[in-house]
Parts: structure tokens; sequence; C-alpha cells
């Protein structure tokens, strides 16, 4: 015989295999049919936790969001869309929390923000841009929370803000800028508290004000001045409260 015979138990081995291949394949549902129970993702009305895609819809029919998810948690890409189908948002998670990349777009298709995850938590880089692609926001981040510069621009690329963490709060100088680059305030801060003299400019560079900080509180001489570089007013603190006379120029 040119075809050999084949074991009715081989058979049933074949079937078995399909029926459990076809079983297991990864199902497809609309998130409303979806329902939390301790954290985890069931279908309603089963007792089995969900393992497969899931989306929910605009009225058009375009796709608004799209999940998948192993044994009942998020896992994989999920991607969030405009009403037009163009990708507005795109993340990984692994068991349940985000890791991985985090993306946003613009309607135009151009990235809006950027960021990673590792356990749920933030982790490097995270940068936000104008439409034109330019630069709006950089940090960075360690365990969660912010670590060293910080920096914000201006629509046209000049430096706005610059400021620099420690563990999540604020550590070292912040300086702010006018759009033209001229300093507009530096200020100095200490685990989160401003500590030290805080200044502020007049766009034509001239010192407009300088206070005296310590732990976060007023201690020590407060100034005010004129655009033309006149004493304007002063006084003085000490932990927070006025020592002494105020007075006016």
């Amino acid at each position: 015989m040119i075809f050999k015979k084949v074991s009715m138990k081989r058979v049933l081995c074949i079937l078995f295999i399909s029926v459990l291949f076809i079983n297991c394949a990864k199902k497809g549902v609309h998130i409303n049919d979806l329902q939390e129970r301790n954290g985890v993702m069931y279908e309603v009305n089963s007792k089995e936790v969900f393992t497969g895609s899931a989306k929910s819809y605009y009225a058009n029919g375009e796709v608004d969001l799209e999940e998948n998810y192993t044994q009942g948690k998020l896992d994989g890409i999920t991607k969030r869309y405009y009403e037009d189908g163009q990708v507005k948002a795109e993340a990984n998670y692994k068991n349940g929390v985000l890791d991985g990349s985090f993306k946003e777009y613009y309607k135009s298709g151009k990235l809006e923000l950027e960021k990673t995850y590792k356990d749920g938590k933030l982790e490097g880089s995270k940068r936000s841009y104008f439409e034109d692609g330019q630069a709006a926001i950089e940090m960075t981040y360690k365990h969660g929370k912010l670590e060293g510069m910080t920096k914000k621009y201006y629509e046209d690329g000049q430096l706005e803000i610059e400021m620099t963490y420690k563990n999540g709060v604020e550590h070292g100088i912040i300086k702010g800028y006018y759009e033209h680059g001229q300093v507009k305030v530096e200020a100095s801060y200490k685990n989160g508290e401003l500590d030290g003299v805080s200044k502020e400019y007049y766009k034509n560079g001239q010192l407009q004000g300088e206070t005296s900080y310590k732990d976060g509180v007023l201690d020590g001489a407060m100034k005010g001045y004129y655009e033309d570089g006149r004493l304007k007013g002063e006084v003085n603190y000490k932990n927070g409260v006025i020592d002494g006379e105020i007075k006016r120029y």
C-alpha cells in the first residue's frame, strides 16, 4: 500500500491536540464584555480568567482602544486611536503593569510624548515635543522619581526653565529665562525647600528683587528694586517672621 495505516489512537491524539490548540488560541472580545474581579479580568458570566484581545469602538466603527491580556492581566501592546484611525497612544504592559515604551501622538501623527517604564515605574528619560518636533520638556527618572536635570523650552527652542532633582524633589539651582534668553529668576533648593538667596530680574537684566530662605522659610533680607536699579524697599525676616522695620523708598 502507498499509504501506511494510521492507528485510531494516533488519530485521536491528533484530534485532541487540534482541539486543545483551538481552545487555547487567543480570543477577541469587546471591552464591555470584560469585568474585573480582584484585579484580574474575566469575561462576563465566565469563571475562567481572560486571555486574548479586547477592543472598544467609536460610533463610526473605528477602533478606540485595543488591549491584550494574558491570564487576566494586561500583557503586551495596548493602543488607543483617534476617531480617524490614527494612533493616539501606545504602551507596553507586562503582568498587568506598564513595562517598556510609552508613546503619545498628535493627530498629525507627530510624536508628542515618549517615556519608559520598568515594573510600573518611570525609568530613564521622559520627553515631550511641540507638534513641529521641537523639544518641549526633557526630564529623567530613577525608580519612578525625578532625578537629575529637567529642562523646559519655549516653542522656538529657547530654554525656559532648568532645574535639578534628587530623589524626586528639587535640589540645587533652578533658573528661569525670558524668551530672548535673559535670566528671569534663579533660586537654590535643598531637599525640596528653598534655601539661599532667590533673585528675580527685569527683562533688561536689572535685578528686580532678592529674597533669602533657610530650609524653605524666609530668613534674612528681602529687597526690591526699580527697573533703573534704585532700591524700592527692604525688610528683614527671621525664621519666617518680620524682624525690624519695613522700609520703602
